[in-house]
């Protein structure tokens, strides 16, 4: 709870209305979720702005709100014979960003661990929440909560209970990581990796370790970073902050190396992870060299907390993955359905075409690709470079949709791939018919989804669930 009195400190902040000592309980930027005694703040976004809800929010309970200087008129005259408090600032969203880190600062016993990367970071995320589970009481944010409006929402809910919070950090362009990482103010910071995405707002891959860096420059000399030291762009860009710096990866100069990666029959990855003298080997649910990775970085914190290794390994098999995050789905049909269409970019695509060569063994192969977003000038190159990655699986069915279907299918073709392996779909409905139909009379098949989160692949896996059915105890 907090009161006027340190709202409006914390945001630097005008009363313009209202009773200076009054206590909300919480804080909320939707007018339609608003409960009773809540502190209502009017954000403005690309559809909508919150200034134009803040009357409704106080007549559905709200007992103030925050504004922008501009909109004081209005509002306070539209609040004229309710019983409101009214802060005014400058910047809404600013504000929100305040109120979270005075929060965050009431709450100094708890640990916050930031998690930001290219790609990984939700897997990451998920991870260590689920490893340090096992011993302690850990909050997480929701979802994609990782912008500058669900992260200092997600702040907002710690309380005394909580002994850890794990945070995820996306950015689209430079400065959301500095912002972000001033606002959680972590004790430990984590970089997955760096790759071609969000490249509309940074430019280049150096660009983007730049942005990502940004956690480095903001973290406090007294917090620990762990950083993917295989990426030598991203680790010149993090040690020029001079921050404490632990290394993970593959290669023999990190000070954490993965190693020995396999994938069991049973689908599961196992691992073993060196630090010092330590070797430990470790199993995961999720697939692939990307995920193992995932895992190492998630139980080197929970190893530097202190975790025990037994612990970690409970921990980590608890851990089953999240929907549409190269999610195995065992069909009736005796079929494998891989729905990776949660999001896509140059990066994670790689790694997943990496993985299906290690799983496929001797099963035929489908796979359908959508547009990977917000690529800039990179986008066509990007796109061609899928088609060529895909053709060397030489798929029974290669499908893409999209802007840049024809990028990929034609750099197959290129590649060597035939006519009769090669489709391009105008609309989801046709993408799901001819899977559906090359499907329906095939065995031991994977089939493979992918495309960025607006392309919504995800329709066409739920489509082929629905029509072939799941063994849900299979599922993983």
């Amino acid at each position: 709870m907090l009161s006027v009195k340190q709202i409006g400190e914390a945001v630097s902040g005008k009363i313009i209305k209202g009773d200076k000592e009054k206590i909300f309980s919480g804080v909320c930027i939707d007018s339609r979720k608003i409960e009773k005694d809540e502190i209502f703040i009017a954000l403005k976004g690309e559809r909508f702005d919150g200034h134009d809800f803040v009357i409704s929010a106080i007549e559905k309970g709200a007992r103030g709100a925050i504004i922008e200087e501009r909109h004081e008129k209005r509002i306070l005259k539209g609040l004229k014979d309710k019983d409101a408090t009214v802060i005014s600032v400058k910047d809404t969203l600013r504000a929100l960003g305040e109120l979270a880190l005075r929060w965050r600062r009431m709450h100094p016993d708890i640990k916050v661990i930031a998690v930001t990367g290219s790609s990984g970071k939700t897997t990451t995320k998920e991870m260590i929440y689920s490893i340090l589970s096992q011993r302690y009481s850990v909050f997480k944010n929701p979802g994609n909560y990782n912008n500058l409006i669900g992260l200092p929402i997600s702040l907002l809910k710690l309380n005394s209970r909580y002994s850890i919070a794990v945070f995820e950090m996306g950015m689209n362009a430079f400065k959301e990581i500095e912002r972000l990482t001033q606002i959680a103010d972590p004790d430990i910071g984590i970089i997955t990796n760096i790759g071609n995405a969000h490249l509309e707002g940074v430019g280049d891959i150096r660009g983007v370790a730049k942005a990502k860096a940004e956690l480095a420059k903001e973290i406090s000399d007294k917090g620990i970073l762990f950083i993917n030291g295989d990426n030598r762009i991203l680790l010149e860009e993090v040690m020029r902050f001079g921050k404490k710096v632990i290394t993970f990866g593959t290669g023999e100069e990190n000070e954490i190396r993965l190693r020995d990666v396999s994938i069991d029959e049973d689908f599961t990855t196992s691992f073993f992870l060196i630090w010092e003298k330590r070797r430990i080997r470790l199993r995961t649910k999720m697939l692939g060299m990307h995920n193992a990775m995932n895992a190492l970085i998630s139980s080197s914190v929970a190893l530097y907390l202190g975790m025990k290794e037994d612990e970690i390994r409970d921990g980590l098999l608890r851990y089953n993955g999240m929907k549409g995050r190269f999610q195995v789905i065992r069909l009736k049909n005796g079929n494998i359905l891989i729905d990776d269409t949660y999001n896509s970019n140059p990066l994670s695509l790689k790694m997943a075409i990496q993985t299906l060569k290690e799983i496929r063994r001797n099963r035929r192969l489908i796979i359908g690709l959508g547009d990977m977003l917000e690529l800039g000038e990179y986008g066509i190159d990007a796109h061609r470079e899928a088609g060529k990655i895909v053709s060397d699986l030489r798929p029974d069915l290669f499908i893409a949709i999209g802007r840049f279907s024809d990028e990929m299918i034609d750099s197959a073709k290129k590649e060597g791939m035939k006519n009769e392996n090669l489709s391009i779909a105008s609309t989801l409905n046709e993408m799901a018919s001819q899977i559906e139909d090359r499907i329906k009379d095939m065995e031991d098949t994977i089939l493979f989804l992918k495309g960025s989160r607006k392309m919504e692949l995800d329709k066409v896996s739920e489509y082929i669930s629905e029509r072939f059915g799941i063994k849900e105890e299979d599922a993983i």
